[in-house]
């Protein structure tokens, strides 16, 4: 949770004025879309490859879902007439990650949450960045502030504005706890929890 609320409250300071896109329906991800219904957010955008994982993120608050295929830019461009305020990658790749950046209305900023295996390299369009005042960001951990984002998630938590039960698709035990690694990987899982 503290990553994708992290990123989109604290690091890019999502607005009731912003439209934003979150590429990646998982765990990050969902949070990253709940954070910016939380913070207002005009319009918020989920982006994914697999069917299960978008209708899963209007429950938690997407306004919109788009699949991720060949037709992304275009698709998004249909909801929000020249890109979005702000966008989140959680995914990992570098396909995704420029894809963020490519949705951006000018002046937009993207956050690449996903973590990248060393040696990627992200590619991006010069003019876009430039002529467009554009911006990509990294925010590790989400540029969480955990100490004060805990309270925060509490208070969500009590006023029902922060689901965080329906993230729990999966609880093993200790004992199965590579099997709930592997459950991960699932398109129907958000987050597998470990119980004591």
């Amino acid at each position: 949770m503290a990553t994708g609320y992290g990123a989109v409250v604290h690091g890019a300071e999502v607005s009731p004025s912003d439209t934003v896109a979150v590429i990646g329906c998982g765990g990050v991800g969902i949070a990253a879309i709940q954070a910016a219904r939380i913070a207002g957010a005009s319009r918020v955008i989920a982006i994914d490859l697999h069917d299960e994982k978008l209708d899963r993120a209007h429950s938690f608050g997407a306004t919109d879902v788009v699949r991720a295929d060949d037709r992304l830019v275009a698709a998004v461009h249909e909801i929000v007439p020249g890109g979005v305020d702000k966008s989140f990658e959680a995914v990992g790749s570098p396909a995704t990650a420029s894809a963020a950046f490519n949705i951006l209305a000018a002046d937009g900023t993207a956050t690449i949450l996903g973590l990248q295996p060393a040696g990627n390299t992200i590619t991006i369009d010069a003019e876009m960045l430039i002529e467009g005042d554009r911006q990509i960001t990294g925010a590790y951990m989400g540029a969480n502030r955990l100490a004060q984002d805990v309270r925060s998630f509490s208070d969500h938590r009590r006023r029902g504005t922060l689901d965080l039960a329906s993230m729990v698709t999966s609880t093993w035990s200790f004992d199965e706890i590579n099997a709930g690694l592997k459950t991960m990987t699932d398109p129907d899982s958000v987050r597998a929890v470990v119980t004591f």
